[in-house]
């Protein structure tokens, strides 16, 4: 852990970053400061042992940010992809606020809208883990994290490149009931556990347009003045629908 960062004193919010040592050593080399903690890749745990070996391009940063995530540094973690801006200055507060009233373990957006499904088909689609806050005192959430990485790694064996297929598996390995074969969600030893230890099981929010602006799920993703939303993913001011330029435009935060 760094000491406070200078922006700390002027906000109830911790701030961390995980990052290559090319970028702290090159382009974020006077922004350090500004955070309370700076982890290099090599800093996250190694579990399975292997994973950061021939790590390159797309896998790369999916990989960085399954593993960071699961190493989450605060008690409640918000995690950003680096396309998903905030709209003001306090805007982990409105996130905090109904991820605390909800009790859950894990909050994000799902990638279709399923807003107004409450059952458990909600668990059949995937979630969105661009924006996605963290109860770390929460067993039930460190259990689903190991199992995000676990399927996350089998995922990558194969011709997967993506990181939202494997929180599905995750989800839905730690739900009350799903609508699936059971031969298709490994979780007969999680739910062991569950019960063994009377964890009960996950417990999700999913954000809304008030709080997360995705495209995907009908609300413009767009930052401004008179904006009711906390974060932009993808903001269209700045990262544009039709480009892909974003996708080199900095680093792994």
């Amino acid at each position: 852990m760094r000491k406070k960062g200078i922006y700390n004193a002027e906000s109830k919010t911790g701030y961390a970053l995980v990052t290559t040592k090319e970028f702290v050593n090159g382009p974020l080399k006077n922004l350090t400061s500004f955070f309370d903690a700076v982890y290099l890749v090599e800093d996250l745990p190694l579990y399975p042992y292997d994973w950061q070996i021939d790590l390159k391009g797309f896998r790369a940063t999916r990989a960085i940010k399954v593993h960071a995530m699961s190493a989450a540094p605060f008690d409640t973690t918000l995690m950003l992809d680096f396309d998903s801006l905030p709209c003001h200055k306090d805007f982990t507060e409105p996130l905090l606020d109904a991820f605390s009233k909800s009790n859950a373990d894990i909050g994000f957006t799902s990638s279709v809208n399923m807003y107004s499904i409450m059952d458990d088909r909600n668990f059949l689609v995937e979630h969105n883990s661009a924006v996605v806050m963290l109860n770390m005192t929460s067993i039930r959430t460190r259990v689903l994290l190991s199992l995000y990485v676990q399927a996350f790694q089998a995922f990558h064996r194969g011709s997967v490149k993506r990181d939202q297929p494997p929180l599905m598996v995750a989800m839905q390995a730690m739900v009350e009931k799903f609508h699936l074969l059971p031969s298709e969600v490994p979780n007969e030893s999680v739910r062991e556990v569950i019960e063994t230890y009377n964890l009960g099981f996950i417990r999700h929010l999913d954000f809304d347009a008030s709080h997360v602006c995705r495209k995907q799920t009908g609300v413009p993703a767009v930052c401004s003045a008179d904006s009711s939303c906390a974060i932009a993913h993808k903001d269209e001011n700045t990262f544009l629908p039709k480009s892909r330029e974003w996708k080199n435009a900095g680093g792994i935060a």
